[in-house]
């Protein structure tokens, strides 16, 4: 009995060192349960209700919001004042309404993730946004760590491409700005290219936390990464995850980040859907916490900050703000504080506490005041709840928060101060030099020839947050489901010769006879985050006066009708499975939270799973798949049971998240056909699930039947089904390769055969290909951009920009590779789309490819103005929208 008391209570002290909340009692530990309190919190709405990142510079607040851009708040000045705030949003700030990272570097630049733009920086002066082609190599930015050891000075950048560290010039002037941009992916190591939390401890060590991939870390200089997950039981990959009974064990809570903050001591606390993980011995030794209450999802935690004191504050998504002191033990809560029931006459007499119970992020500043960014409520400041730093060095510990800086971030210029006593901009990353793009050649002859039947079924590729609702001609070309669109019913759309099944439903964990939801919210609106419709249903809806060419947008989606089940319970979820014909495709899934300003509808943060269809539980292995499936994908007249029940045998190919999607986003997949695949989009402790659109597009730059006839694409395929023959022979033959990869003479051969290089890479290995060929594609776009600005007209410029619209395609960004086509003289999958016309009698869905064949037949294509000519005009509207500019109608309308 000595021996098991000695034994508890090192246990207890060890979990109490690292700031968990444990109490040695006779059964054993207990968390302590969380006691509501209500100090004199003061409410400050002018940045707006929805705050989505804090960052407590030395002199200055900066506040990040979801449609009111970025602020900044003097703390020196009175809150109450305007002059104390300035907004920085559109051209006045970093190009964004909606902001989800901030840092400030140890020169004092400001850096902030937009939405869809990358990174922009400040430097007090002005600002700057790099993109995609800049050096920041994700469009959608999670979050920003900056090392405050100027003797390092790295930045490093969360983005759904992969993880970005801007390392400045250290033999220049560390504020002159020189530096070189890297990115590192699976391929360097990482667990996953989604990045979602950071932090950066003394010694230079990075922490990363993916989307639903657990940690990894790297010591300089980075070039090896160590990766966490969580126990197999915790990780949620097979379903749901048991708790912890509200108080600890080993391992991490779970792989879905969702922030890191490394404390004073060393201890890094990595935050997560369903608790903490508590990081020690360097992160050889992790314990798990979920010490808010008993049910594992109230445990859902977001931003992290620990004060001067040491204790740990947490931003929670159900239980408001958290204060933690791992040195006594002690667990308190701040909520809002409800209105009490007053008699006749006399006011309600309500406590000064926090505006709303789900708080995004929290920051403390050096004056000892906390700060809470809620989701709803606005910002809230606790003054004097810590006691105030008696200087700069005295926060020197909190170097290691990304929400703190021991430097002071640049302030805004004032006319008496010289401009060039502010840090310079970074410079963007420059188009490739020969050395570069013979070095590109020689890592392109390192990708290990993979034949497509040994090629993975599905690979998680990287989301597009820029398109947002504009999907015409750019998702769907081969098949879509506008899901519910015309409730209670899907519209299907597409222009592949081939039919694609599918069957879409709700999970088995619900009550007897309950199925899936069709919901239309919005009938017609102008919001550029709802999706367009489909042409020819659009094309009818105006015939029948039922809209406007104008309002071609309407909000609708599958809903698993989660709201009328706790959000303890573990589903329905939403799920559906796809016969997918043969070929390469992209599998899209897209969801815009239209609602996720109002109530519950806030609480939206889906696990994505892909796996093979396997009805009635048989077994499939994902190996073989060189002939077409004998698999009948069961349809939704059999009931909304499509069979799933062998989903959870199956191993998973592919997982993804959607969170934090107030603004649009397609969450994208590699699927190499014929297969047969079951996706689900768990509910994981939301109010409810949704998904508006489905979407199955060929990998090729110019698909059947828009650019090709059918006879064409088959000849195509059939001379592709040649070169692959050819390339396996290549592989097996020692030093046949060699001769292809030879170093260039001049830039502009290195560059040219880079991109032909690449290219064939697709059928060499597509895995690789479509993982890490975007990184290859992006310097080549910069070199051939720089080589357009010297080349004059002529087939040679005109090859150049064939090339360039190529490497836009294959990043996602479709405006500029329409406009390339244009200026080749083709007319675009989008303006055909756009030019397609309902006769009036048929009912076209399902029937694209005839209907896009019969257009070209009727259109020969001479040229891309004669198609364009026929398109309605329509106003593209890539701005958000203000109150007012959505067409509400009556629910009960009926066309």
């Amino acid at each position: 009995m000595a021996r098991q008391a000695e034994r508890r209570s090192r246990f207890a002290w060890r979990l109490a060192s690292v700031g968990i909340v444990v109490f040695l009692i006779v059964s054993g530990f207990a968390a302590t349960q969380p006691q509501p309190a209500s100090q004199d919190w003061k409410v400050f709405d002018r940045p707006g209700k929805f705050i989505t990142a804090l960052f407590a510079a030395d002199d200055a607040l900066w506040i990040g919001t979801e449609d009111m851009g970025l602020w900044r708040l003097d703390i020196s000045a009175d809150p109450a004042q305007p002059e104390a705030w300035k907004q920085f949003i559109g051209e006045d700030g970093p190009n964004t309404e909606h902001v989800y990272a901030i840092a400030v570097d140890a020169a004092g630049r400001v850096w902030v993730g937009t939405t869809n733009q990358g990174v922009a920086v400040y430097n007090g002066v002005e600002w700057r946004t790099f993109g995609v082609l800049d050096g920041c190599a994700g469009e959608r930015v999670f979050a920003i760590a900056a090392d405050a050891d100027s003797k390092r000075g790295h930045v490093w950048i969360g983005t759904d491409h992969g993880l970005v560290c801007w390392s400045p010039d250290l033999k220049a002037d560390p504020s002159s700005g020189q530096g070189t941009w890297r990115t590192s992916t699976r391929a360097d190591g990482l667990p996953s290219d989604q990045i979602y939390a950071l932090a950066v401890d003394k010694r230079g060590r990075v922490w990363v936390g993916t989307e639903c991939d657990g940690l990894a870390w790297a010591d300089p200089p980075y070039k090896k990464w160590t990766c966490v997950r969580a126990p197999a039981e915790r990780s949620g990959d097979e379903g749901e995850a048991p708790g912890l009974n509200g108080g600890t064990g080993p391992g991490l809570p779970s792989n879905l980040s969702n922030d890191l903050l490394v404390l004073r001591d060393g201890t890094v606390v990595y935050s997560t859907n369903y608790g903490l993980g508590m990081g020690r011995d360097g992160g050889l030794t992790w314990t798990s916490w979920q010490g808010l209450l008993n049910q594992p999802y109230a445990n859902y935690c977001r931003g992290l900050a620990e004060d001067p004191s040491g204790r740990l504050w947490i931003a929670t998504r159900h239980l408001g703000l958290a204060r933690l002191d791992g040195r006594t033990g002690e667990l308190k809560s701040y909520r809002k504080a409800w209105r009490p029931e007053s008699k006749a006459g006399e006011p309600p007499k309500v406590p000064p506490s926090l505006p709303d119970d789900y708080v995004f992020d929290v920051a403390v500043t050096a004056d000892g005041d906390v700060w809470a960014g809620t989701y709803g409520g606005g910002l809230a400041r606790l003054k004097g709840a810590v006691p105030a730093a008696k200087s700069a060095s005295s926060l020197s510990a909190l170097s290691v928060n990304p929400r703190s800086a021991i430097l002071p971030a640049v302030a805004l210029a004032k006319a008496d101060r010289n401009p060039q006593s502010f840090p310079s901009l970074p410079a963007p990353a420059a188009p490739p030099t020969l050395e570069e793009l013979n070095a590109m050649l020689a890592d392109l002859a390192k990708v290990p020839f993979v034949p497509p039947e040994k090629q993975p079924a599905v690979i998680r590729l990287d989301d597009d947050w820029l398109t947002k609702g504009d999907c015409l001609g750019r998702y769907g070309r081969y098949w879509g489901c506008w899901c519910a669109i015309c409730s209670p019913k899907n519209y299907e759309w597409g222009a592949g010769p081939e039919k694609v099944e599918k069957c879409a439903f709700i999970g088995p964990n619900c009550t007897q006879g309950d199925s899936l939801r069709y919901w239309v919210h919005w009938l017609y609106t102008t919001n550029p985050n709802t999706l367009e419709m489909p042409p020819t249903y659009l094309h009818s809806r105006v015939l029948k006066g039922f809209t406007t060419w104008d309002l071609y947008r309407r909000q609708a989606e599958w809903d698993d009708h989660g709201e009328a089940y706790p959000m303890s319970k573990d589903g329905p979820s939403l799920y559906c499975t796809l016969k997918v014909p043969s070929g390469l495709y992209y599998l899209s899934l897209y969801n815009f939270n239209k609602d996720g300003h109002t109530g519950n509808n806030r609480y939206r943060d889906y696990r994505l799973s892909v796996r093979l269809y396997a009805p009635e539980g048989k077994p499939r292995d994902t190996s073989g798949f060189t002939g077409r499936p004998s698999i009948r994908i069961h349809t939704p007249e059999e009931g909304n049971s499509g069979d799933i029940s062998g989903f959870a045998g199956q191993s998973e190919l592919a997982r993804g998240r959607m969170r934090d999607f107030w603004p649009g986003a397609y969450k994208w997949f590699l699927v190499r056909g014929p297969i047969a695949v079951a996706f689900e989009v768990r509910r994981n402790h939301s109010f409810n699930t949704n998904l508006a659109g489905v979407f199955l597009d060929l990998v090729d730059e110019y698909p059947v039947p828009y650019f090709h006839t059918l006879e064409e694409w088959q000849a195509m395929k059939a001379s592709e089904a040649e070169e692959v023959r050819r390339l396996l022979a290549e592989a097996r033959t020692p030093g046949a390769r060699t001769a292809r990869f030879r170093p260039g003479a001049t830039a502009a051969e290195a560059a040219v055969r880079g991109f032909e290089e690449l290219e064939r890479t697709r059928l060499w290995n597509a895995a690789w290909w479509a993982t890490e060929g975007v990184h290859f594609y992006k310097p080549l776009l910069r070199w051939y951009l720089a080589a357009l600005q010297e080349v004059q007209p002529g087939p040679v410029k005109q090859e150049l920009y064939a090339r360039a619209a190529t490497c836009y395609y294959r990043l996602g960004l479709y405006e500029k590779w329409e406009a390339g086509q244009i200026l080749l003289g083709k007319t675009t999958a989008r303006q055909i789309e756009k030019s397609l016309r309902w006769d009036g009698v048929h009912d076209f869905e399902g029937k694209g490819y005839q209907v896009v064949t019969d257009y070209l037949r009727e259109h020969p294509a001479a040229g891309g103005p004669e198609r364009a000519g026929d398109a309605v005009p329509r106003r593209e509207n890539r701005q958000e929208p203000g109150p007012g500019k959505e067409t509400m109608k009556h629910a009960a309308e009926r066309e």
